[in-house]
């Protein structure tokens, strides 16, 4: 198992998979790099709006099967965003750390041995550092037997 910080774009990954982030709340509330993935390929991301099983609890992750021309052979949403409500920095760092957590166990149980994302912020609401010190601290914690690459992209 490798951690690895990448200075690339996210969408020039050769991961089979990709973690977005949404408001599991309500359909149509993504992240910034969901909505950049869906300006990239407008109709991989349609399909994968449709499969998304709403609500998803804030912190939790659901794995959808993507294959388009992203050539991504999976998607996986993170539920990090939230508009409803004020969390405190300690309840910020909980969902990021959930949401990565349950977005490697189930990369891990689709065979999935690399993941591509970017810095889990929650929408600018950590700030970088506290946002990649929470990911390292989450994947070097990561559950037994789950063996799963983490590339962070930044650029």
């Amino acid at each position: 198992m490798a951690f690895k910080l990448v200075c690339d774009d996210v969408f020039n990954a050769t991961a089979p998979a990709i973690l977005l982030t949404i408001d599991g709340t309500a359909k149509g509330l993504y992240g910034n790099v969901s909505h950049a993935f869906q300006r990239r390929w407008p109709e991989e991301f349609a399909s994968v709006a449709r499969a998304i099983r709403y609500p998803l609890p804030l912190g939790r992750a659901q794995v959808i099967r993507a294959g388009g021309e992203s050539g991504f052979a999976f998607v996986i949403v993170a539920s990090t965003l939230h508009h409803v409500g004020l969390l405190d920095a300690q309840e910020k760092t909980r969902v990021a750390r959930m949401a990565l957590r349950d977005s490697l166990v189930l990369a891990h149980r689709h065979g999935v041995t690399e993941l591509a994302t970017t810095i889990l912020q929650g929408g600018w609401r950590l700030s970088a550092r506290a946002a990649l010190d929470t990911m390292r601290q989450c994947y070097q914690a990561s559950i037994q037997g789950v063996n799963v690459d983490l590339h962070v992209y930044v650029k």
